[in-house]
């Protein structure tokens, strides 16, 4: 492979003349500095297939062999282009988006998850990587607001739904921070790179159950975080009536007139597990 990802004019020039323009609503930033690439491939196994997100023209992809590969591509032009472009044994490049994609299709046992995560997608491809078991560990870069909802605590702005369910499965690990001029065309905010694992064990269930378990447990929490503005036992109600409700919080451990941003993770997969 010849190509190289990193410098701007090549990239500007590849992509006039293939008419290609890209959209910062689909998140089509591209990296364009080497030494964070090999930063970011240096936290990628050498044992095990890699699933590659969004690959666009290759930044991440042609530093990975002898690795296999699996690079997925939602956009035709783009993915017309890095077929050309990125050519080698190990790299199978494959047209699809993420978020339909059949990854047991693959044949693989288990996959590492890579990507440069469009914010547009982030939190469904977060959650499609829980849901699948063929995942244990990813690697991904995110937009530091993103990385800011994942982690946020109890009681803080960003703390919510998204925040429980991601410190309920995983444990994720900040690695680097990627200021924007790193990318092409340069975003307007800054990025992180963090290390995703599964938790083996999440209310007594196995990473093979996950699927059901996260979509059960998210229901539950949209119902309770229905209203900030509002008591848990107002954003409850719709599960039963009032008294009851209230009666089963209170058994719980729970006080009724709490807000949700107030209540901790654990507390919140205590509820769930006591509604049976």
């Amino acid at each position: 492979m010849n190509w190289n990802p990193y410098r701007v004019s090549e990239v500007e020039r590849v992509l006039r003349e293939r008419g290609l323009w890209l959209a910062r609503s689909r998140g089509q930033n591209y990296l364009v500095e080497r030494e964070i690439a090999l930063r970011i491939v240096s936290f990628v196994p050498a044992d095990v297939p890699v699933l590659e997100v969004g690959c666009g023209l290759g930044s991440l992809t042609v530093l990975l062999p002898p690795r296999k590969v699996y690079a997925l591509e939602v956009d035709h032009g783009v993915f017309s282009l890095v077929s050309e472009l990125v050519v080698h044994p190990a790299i199978h490049l494959i047209e699809s988006d993420f978020l339909q994609f059949d990854v047991a299709s693959l044949g693989e046992e288990r996959l590492f998850f890579l990507s440069n995560l469009p914010y547009s997608i982030s939190g469904e491809a977060v959650r499609r990587f829980i849901e699948e078991a063929v995942f244990e560990e990813g690697v991904v870069m995110v937009q530091k607001e993103f990385y800011d909802r994942m982690m946020a605590p109890v009681g803080g702005k960003n703390y919510g739904v998204f925040s429980v369910l991601i410190q309920t499965f995983l444990e994720v690990e900040k690695l680097f921070f990627v200021p924007r001029g790193c990318f092409f065309p340069v975003p307007s905010v800054d990025s992180v790179v963090i290390r995703m694992r599964k938790k083996s064990l999440v209310m007594g269930k196995s990473k093979e159950e996950f699927a059901t378990l996260q979509k059960d447990f998210r229901n539950f929490l949209l119902e309770g975080f229905g209203s900030k503005r509002k008591t848990l036992l107002n954003n409850l109600r719709r599960k039963g009536e009032k008294k009851a409700i209230e009666k089963w919080l209170v058994e719980a451990g729970t006080n009724p007139d709490v807000r949700p941003e107030e209540v901790g993770v654990e507390e919140w997969q205590r509820l769930f597990l006591s509604v049976g």
